[in-house]
C-alpha cells in the first residue's frame, strides 16, 4: 500500500534536500533525480520532466547549493540518497530508480 509523502523534504526535518511529484501510471515504484553540478531545483525539475511525462513518480534529490546544503557537492553527505530511498520504501515503493547527471 502506498503511503501519502510530502510534497518538499528539508535538511532540518528529513536530512535531505527533496521535492516531490507522484504519479499514478507505474504503482509501487519511483524515480530518484539527482541533478547535475549546478543544477537548481527549477532546472532539475525541467531536465526530469521526460520521466514525469511517462508517468513515474520522481523524488528530486539536491546535494549542491540546495536549501541550505553546501556549495561544494563535495560536502554532500552520500547519506542523502540512503535517506531518500529509506523515505520512499517507508511510503511504500518497492522499486526504486536512480536517475542523474555527472557535470
Amino acid at each position: 500500500m502506498i503511503r501519502a509523502m510530502k510534497k518538499k523534504y528539508t535538511l532540518s526535518e528529513d536530512g535531505f534536500v527533496g521535492y516531490w511529484y507522484p504519479s499514478d501510471l507505474h504503482k509501487g515504484m519511483a524515480v530518484i533525480v539527482f541533478p547535475g553540478s549546478g543544477a537548481d531545483h527549477e532546472l532539475t525539475k525541467k531536465g526530469s520532466r521526460f520521466l514525469r511525462k511517462a508517468g513515474w513518480s520522481c523524488l528530486l534529490v539536491g546535494f549542491a547549493g540546495w536549501d541550505g546544503l553546501p556549495e561544494d557537492p563535495v560536502l554532500t553527505p552520500v547519506e542523502y540518497a540512503e535517506r531518500a530511498v529509506n523515505v520512499l520504501k517507508g511510503a511504500g515503493y518497492g522499486k526504486i530508480a536512480m536517475y542523474g547527471i555527472l557535470a
